[in-house]
């Protein structure tokens, strides 16, 4: 852990809005969240702080969880291509990504093999079954849809494309090599607790990047940074990390992004958010 013990001195009164990521942060390896999570989360909106989600997932595989635990701010799904009011479910942002670029990336992947989705506001789609679709769908809950892509993205806005391999495979290489001919599109890794052995990307438009989002989001949610904590374990959290005032990365969370966050707490395992929101709550 580092500097955890900050967040001692640290009044509610000064805190507006905590922004949490999902996977490695509040859910496990099992894909649960542990009652010490839930009840910092309770006492945070008992003190009457905003709650809101700052994820990779889209919308439809997070608004089981913002129900569940109260989530009550405007959130940022798909990597920060889409932001939404959780109470009725309303966008309030969406960048979809170029048709064109989407073919010429399509074309790219597809040429190598490589496994990956394309997501509208609503749903999630692959072009054919795949060992990655089966364990994805365990974290969003809902099984995507086959269908040609072609016909896909002829009728559908796409705002994310993600993908997944295996850590230090041949494809993960060949995956960064591809997105690196990619200008207009801004790319974000993650890992999730259950699969640590996957790497979880995405790619959106050049302008759905996290810190356009978060800057978005101060502006509609009228608070200052200064006034935000930020949790998160993967590479694409640490935009939020470094813009909130107080930035907490997990004790499960590589090194880099430890390194960016002001504080570190314990591991998603060992109830990190608990951990850091019961010092400044107790």
């Amino acid at each position: 852990m580092k500097n955890i013990e900050l967040l001692d001195s640290l009044s509610p009164k000064q805190i507006k809005a905590v922004f949490f990521d999902i996977d490695g942060t509040l859910v496990n390896r099992n894909h649960e969240i542990s009652l010490s999570t839930r009840h910092a989360i309770a006492q945070l909106l008992k003190q009457n702080i905003t709650v809101s989600l700052a994820t990779g997932r889209p919308y439809f595989g997070a608004s089981a969880i913002a129900s569940d635990l109260g989530v009550n701010g405007l959130s940022l799904f798909c990597a920060g291509a889409l932001i939404v009011e959780p109470d009725q479910g309303t966008p309030v942002f969406s960048q979809a990504i170029e048709p064109e670029v989407l073919e010429m990336l399509i074309q790219k992947l597809s040429q190598q093999g490589l496994y990956f989705e394309l997501y509208t506001q609503t749903d999630y789609y692959i072009n054919q079954a795949h060992p990655f679709a089966d364990i994805h769908s365990e974290y969003l809950h809902r099984t995507p849809k086959i269908i040609s892509f072609s016909k896909l993205i002829a009728t559908q806005k796409i705002i994310k494309v993600s993908f997944t391999v295996d850590r230090g495979s041949d494809e993960e290489t060949a995956l960064y090599q591809i997105l690196a001919q990619f200008s207009t599109l801004q790319f974000a890794t993650a890992f999730g607790a259950a699969h640590p052995h996957l790497l979880w990307g995405s790619a959106t438009h050049k302008n759905a990047t996290r810190e356009n989002a978060f800057d978005l989001l101060m502006s509609l949610m009228n608070i200052s940074p200064s006034e935000v904590i930020a949790f998160g374990d993967g590479e694409s959290d640490i935009p939020f990390l470094k813009l909130a005032g107080i930035g907490i990365a997990m004790g499960n969370s590589p090194q880099s992004v430890q390194n960016a966050a002001q504080i570190v707490t314990k591991s998603v395992e060992e109830e990190g958010v608990f951990h850091a929101i019961s010092r400044f709550l107790c």
